[in-house]
């Protein structure tokens, strides 16, 4: 006696939390990438205005700073400028650069949201559960559905101990189901 199972069979969970805002039907065959479930994604998207706005400010200041310490340079030259002057002006092109860095970062990462919005197949299968309905919030790591690959499968049997030294890596094997032979 056994049974044929899939090698991967799987309750797929979301990487965001949001508000659900459509689910595949049970049943449904997906191929992999293809979007089972879709969260809200108003806020990411409010998110990477409000990081498009504030980086586009942080690269203007970092254009101010830099070309106020290429003035100072200039005019450390000269000797016209204090060495203390000359530093702050460095030190502060380096922070805006920093800023503009950190602005860069959060806008990917509001982005990454976004994109994870969508859940999507990791494999192709069929959805045989699901965990969440239409309006329902799910947390980061909930299962949103069941995801099966009845395409990818394997048979599993059961034996007396005394049958595994005739067993082999390797080795073909007849599987009977109702009244069809498969090697």
């Amino acid at each position: 006696p056994g049974s044929i199972v899939s090698r991967a069979d799987a309750r797929i969970a979301s990487v965001i939390g949001g508000r659900v805002t459509s689910v595949a039907d049970v049943g449904t065959r997906l191929k992999a990438g293809e979007p089972l479930a879709r969260l809200d994604d108003t806020l990411p998207r409010l998110r990477v205005a409000d990081l498009t706005a504030q980086l586009a400010r942080a690269r203007a200041q970092h254009d101010v700073a830099s070309s106020q310490l290429e003035r100072f340079n200039r005019l450390a030259a000269t000797q016209a400028l204090s060495a203390s002057q000359l530093e702050d002006a460095r030190a502060q092109r380096e922070v805006s650069n920093d800023d503009v860095e950190r602005a860069e970062a959060q806008l990917r990462q509001a982005q990454y949201e976004i994109d994870q919005s969508v859940i999507r197949a990791p494999f192709p299968g069929v959805l045989t559960e699901r965990f969440l309905q239409r309006g329902e919030f799910v947390q980061v790591g909930a299962p949103s559905a069941r995801l099966v690959n009845t395409e990818d499968v394997e048979a599993r049997a059961t034996a007396a101990l005394d049958l595994a030294a005739n067993v082999r890596p390797g080795q073909t094997v007849s599987v009977r189901a109702h009244g069809h032979e498969q090697r």
